[in-house]
């Protein structure tokens, strides 16, 4: 069975891998196991649940490469691209927002309000999230919301548009420092002297990690097809071990070389696996994956409504209950804000999109008209 152009399902997989990775991280939850070892090594497992994020965003620059460029089946120019995205991001995160201001009832000041919405970063430190947000998870919307903007213009350069947003994005992170005399580093952490906190996030190397999301589609575009089993499971297998070697002993943070590349080659590894037929993806997880961006946006609210609600748990009963109850409860919330929240804003910017391909088409056949008649 060979992957379709368009959709992955390990790719999707993938993207759910990412999302309950996050969840867990928020859970914070400490299990009582076998061993106080066992119990440390779960605990250690757990707080690496941020490495979610380096993988959503290897698994965004690949999804964006492959399905807009490199499969040959998007039609979309950089406006109808621009209406898919916007409206498959802003309404469902700015909801969610307000559902955090009047739900959870979290404080906060117009100014700080108005600059999350616009996909903004709050403040010059500590990098790389620069304040978060008002709804905390957006400060990973704010680099999204970037890199679709700098794709929509790339896109501008036709068969040449990958190339164009690569160039772009290492011109941010490595030209400016470069300019202005600042040390070359791939660390998130680094501190540039840019006088506004949006020019810091958009010269973070956390950018990268889109941009070996786009290497992994341009490899796989090349290898798939040509790829013996053999090496796709070799390479799906090296991605794996990469990453849990990275759940287990690492101790840095957000990384682009540390955390992006085992992700890169997680991520080429199973699309490889699966257009080789040797990688079968449960439906459950296809499903977990489609709305994976739903359960990354209300995990979080629903955590926090159900602390504030409910006792602390006590006794190894309680503590297993709890954390199978939180996880119930996000997926029923995820399921149904997929489905009343994110998937009618995802139809509106669909319509807009082919709204826009077709006025795009009726231009160019008036100008295709208007040039045979000039040439007779």
């Amino acid at each position: 069975m060979h992957a379709s152009p368009n959709k992955l399902e390990s790719i999707q997989a993938l993207r759910a891998v990412a999302a309950l990775y996050v969840f867990l991280f928020h859970t914070k939850a400490p299990l009582p196991l076998w061993s106080p070892e066992s119990a440390a090594a779960w605990m250690d497992f757990v707080r690496h649940g941020f490495m979610g994020v380096d993988l959503f965003f290897v698994i965004s620059g690949f999804i964006m490469a492959w399905v807009c460029v490199l499969s040959g089946k998007s039609k979309d120019g950089p406006l109808a691209f621009s209406a898919k995205r916007f409206f498959r991001i802003a309404p469902p995160y700015w909801i969610a927002t307000v559902v955090v201001l009047y739900v959870l009832g979290q404080k906060t000041v117009h100014d700080d309000l108005q600059t999350s919405l616009l996909f903004m970063p709050l403040d010059f430190e500590p990098a790389p999230f620069y304040g978060y947000a008002v709804h905390g998870l957006g400060w990973t919307l704010n680099y999204e919301m970037l890199f679709y903007a700098l794709f929509a213009g790339s896109l501008l350069f036709g068969r040449f548009a990958l190339i164009a947003v690569v160039l772009t994005i290492g011109g941010l992170v490595f030209g400016v420092p470069y300019w202005m005399g600042a040390e070359l580093s791939a660390n998130p952490g680094r501190v540039l002297d840019l006088t506004e906190p949006y020019y810091r996030m958009a010269t973070n190397p956390m950018m990268l990690e889109f941009v070996l999301g786009i290497a992994a589609a341009i490899a796989y575009w090349l290898l798939r097809g040509r790829t013996p089993k053999a090496i796709a499971a070799a390479i799906l297998a090296a991605g794996v071990g990469l990453m849990v070697w990275r759940m287990g002993w690492y101790d840095g943070g957000h990384s682009p070389v540390d955390l992006g590349v085992p992700a890169a080659i997680l991520v080429l590894g199973a699309a490889l696996a699966e257009s080789a037929g040797i990688l079968a993806v449960p439906k459950r997880a296809v499903w977990l994956g489609e709305m994976s961006f739903a359960l990354y946006l209300v995990h979080s609210i629903v955590l926090q409504w159900l602390n504030q609600r409910m006792p602390a748990a006590s006794g190894t009963g309680a503590i297993y209950g709890k954390l199978l109850f939180d996880f119930a409860a996000v997926l029923v919330a995820s399921h149904y804000w997929y489905r009343f929240v994110e998937t009618p804003s995802m139809r509106v910017g669909t319509v807009l999109a082919k709204a826009i391909n077709r006025v795009k088409a009726a231009c160019l056949a008036v100008a295709s008209r208007s040039t045979a008649l000039t040439t007779r």
